[in-house]
């Protein structure tokens, strides 16, 4: 019997991350989640997974046209063969993966979150960092113009928030470009959390927010730019040091993941959002957190689907 080959095997180490972004190790643990959910059909009955996940891979890493993608020599495939599998890879992550990958910390895990930022920065009980940026799409074709941000363009304002290992613990990916990131903050499901762990009795953490955010008893935000006092300087100083950790996680993510750049439709956006966001996730996650997952071990899901109903437009005024 012959034996399957895929680039995994051929391709050299380096090469292998160039081209599909991720470690053949980390490709191997994310081929062991999707694996059992990717189904075998008459149009696909000779694709393994293997080849599905480096089809999808490819895609996300370069942005390029699903064309290009299948004449790639690893995933040789037709162009509506490509497409076809994006959409199951995709949806795979969509209901599978992506609600276990990106998790807010648990108690233990804020308690190491606040060791390391107190020790690198000088700032005691910070549990994580936000912020919002904004990624292109095509102008949709109803409230077209509620989707323009301030920039100019038509895009999704997606709300992450970061650890200290670059890991994203949160994502918002629903409001349109023209939502402020105060907006995206103030009807998040993780400002309810915070806000009902204050009430009982948890005012021992915060997240760190440019001044685009409201200061509250769980947020911290920076002093005036022009303060004086020498006390408010220290403090900005320092807060920006530990504020730009999120701000490093965007365009890490822009970087690796470059059909974030392209314009998009809405509703493959918001798919792709979501699947560059997991694996980038994957690759800042220990080996017992991947065996829990795959086990089953999981605690609250953070992260929150969405189709294109359930885009919302912001409030008159927003």
């Amino acid at each position: 019997m012959l034996r399957r080959v895929f680039a995994v095997d051929f391709l050299p180490d380096a090469e292998f991350k160039m081209t599909y972004r991720l470690t053949k190790c980390t490709f191997k643990k994310l081929l062991e989640i999707v694996s059992p959910h990717l189904t075998t059909s008459r149009w696909n009955n000779r694709l393994f997974p293997e080849t599905k996940l480096l089809i999808a891979l490819r895609f996300f890493a370069s942005g390029s046209y699903q064309l290009c993608i299948g004449k790639n020599r690893e995933t040789s495939s037709a162009q509506s063969t490509v497409s076809k599998v994006l959409t199951e890879v995709i949806n795979v992550f969509e209901h599978v993966v992506c609600p276990q990958f990106i998790t807010f910390p648990t108690l233990q895990e804020r308690e190491e979150i606040k060791e390391w930022f107190v020790t690198k920065h000088k700032i005691p009980n910070v549990i994580g960092c936000i912020d919002g940026t904004q990624i292109g799409i095509y102008p949709p074709s109803e409230n077209e113009n509620v989707y323009m941000n301030r920039k100019g363009f038509h895009s999704i304002n997606v709300q992450i928030i970061c650890d200290h290992t670059y890991r994203i613990r949160n994502v918002v990916a629903k409001y349109p470009g023209s939502a402020h990131d105060s907006y995206v903050y103030k009807y998040s499901t993780i400002r309810d959390q915070l806000q009902d762990e204050f009430l009982h009795g948890n005012d021992s953490q915060w997240l760190l927010a440019d001044s685009g955010y409201p200061l509250e008893p769980w947020m911290l935000t920076p002093f005036a730019a022009n303060s004086e006092d020498p006390h408010e300087i220290l403090y900005n100083r320092h807060f920006c040091g530990a504020c730009c950790l999120v701000e490093r996680v965007i365009g890490l993510l822009k970087g690796r993941w470059r059909c974030l750049f392209p314009m998009r439709s809405i509703c493959l956006f918001i798919f792709i959002e979501k699947t560059c966001l997991t694996i980038e996730s994957l690759g800042t996650c220990t080996e017992k957190e991947i065996n829990n997952i795959k086990n089953g071990n999981i605690g609250d899901r953070d992260f929150q689907t969405y189709n294109k109903s359930n885009i919302e437009r912001p409030l008159h005024g927003c």
